[in-house]
């Protein structure tokens, strides 16, 4: 899968600005404020990396660079900073970084993405497959969350479209729960929630017992988990094929 990994060639720029600043300078130590802060910006660039990488799961891949960088830090900080460690340090470094492109350049297409983009592609409903078509694209570049909710908006767009068909009253009486609301227009129905929505297609059995539990207990659960934060910090690409199929399924089937 292809990602914007910027930061990893802002981290490669900078070793090399630093490898050329180290060559330059004439004395064993280095006391130069100007370099030593380049140390600061490298620092301050890595910790940036570290957290997109670990916003795309993939944290593992920081461990060993990690250490190179730390121990650039503590000798840039120290009282007496050897040009030559420094030297060797940041070379290690530049050798992590290059690794962690390497991997991430080589990161597979997961498994159901193909086959599931295929289905995407073939939805009739132009704004329906818009939308899966936008969360297919942050999958690709391992937004796995945004993929998820984006996934979820199709499917609310689709239910919508399906109580538009009714009268309010009619809405009222399918889902009793809006009656808590003040439901006067359509619109009004994104104030109610989607669990009631999924309920009142049960109810008129234009979802069966098992599409309902499969939509309100596992997609919308991993909707809610994607879009708020929670103890599951990580979503694999293994949950995002599960709930995004049976999202697609939902949306493929004429109601």
């Amino acid at each position: 899968m292809a990602t914007d990994m910027g930061i990893l060639s802002k981290l490669t720029n900078k070793t090399s600005e630093i490898e050329e600043a180290l060559r330059a300078h004439r004395t064993a130590t280095v006391y130069d404020e100007k370099l030593i802060g380049m140390f600061d910006d490298l620092n301050a660039l890595w910790n940036v990396a570290k957290q997109e990488l670990d916003s795309l799961g993939l944290a593992g891949f920081c461990s060993d660079a990690d250490g190179k960088f730390e121990a650039i830090r503590k000798t840039a900080m120290g009282t007496r900073p050897s040009k030559a460690r420094l030297k060797f340090q940041t070379k290690q470094a530049t050798t992590a970084v290059r690794a962690i492109k390497i991997k991430v350049e080589s990161q597979a297409t997961p498994q159901d993405y193909p086959r599931l983009k295929v289905k995407v592609d073939s939805l009739k409903d132009d704004v329906i497959r818009e939308i899966l078509q936008e969360a297919f694209r942050c999958w690709g570049i391992w937004s796995r969350r945004a993929c998820i909710v984006l996934c979820w908006c199709g499917v609310e767009a689709k239910m919508f479209s399906i109580y538009r068909r009714w009268t309010i009253p009619q809405i009222k009486r399918i889902v009793p729960e809006s009656n808590r609301k003040e439901i006067q227009n359509f619109d009004d129905l994104t104030t109610v929630s989607d669990a009631y929505l999924l309920r009142g297609l049960r109810n008129e059995r234009l979802l069966t017992p098992t599409e309902y539990k499969v939509l309100d207990g596992v997609c919308n659960t991993y909707r809610n988990i994607a879009a708020h934060a929670g103890a599951k910090k990580t979503i694999t690409d293994a949950e995002v094929s599960s709930a995004v199929e049976n999202m697609i399924a939902f949306l493929e089937r004429p109601i």
